[in-house]
């Protein structure tokens, strides 16, 4: 089964060559809630990153942009309405 919150690309969290960021992908459940979803944007920005909303018509991801961490992937993994 895929990873269902990856960093994108190759490189470990954190900044990639150049001092450029390496940002997360969540992606959401199918039939998730309001709720679950805004809780998740609201950890991510409690957390200090930005969060980038896509809704498509079958599923939804929500991007985080900044410095992110192992830490903030196993935290965000526990979260109701997250993918497995």
């Amino acid at each position: 089964m895929a990873q269902r919150i990856s960093e994108v690309g190759n490189a470990p969290p954190g900044k990639l060559a150049g001092g450029r960021e390496n940002p997360m992908i969540v992606v959401m459940k199918v039939g998730h809630t309001k709720a679950e979803l805004d809780s998740v944007i609201a950890r991510i920005t409690q957390a200090g990153f930005r969060a980038n909303l896509s809704q498509g018509v079958v599923s939804t991801v929500v991007g985080v942009v900044g410095q992110t961490s192992p830490d903030l992937k196993e935290m965000l993994e526990l979260l109701p309405g997250v993918d497995d």
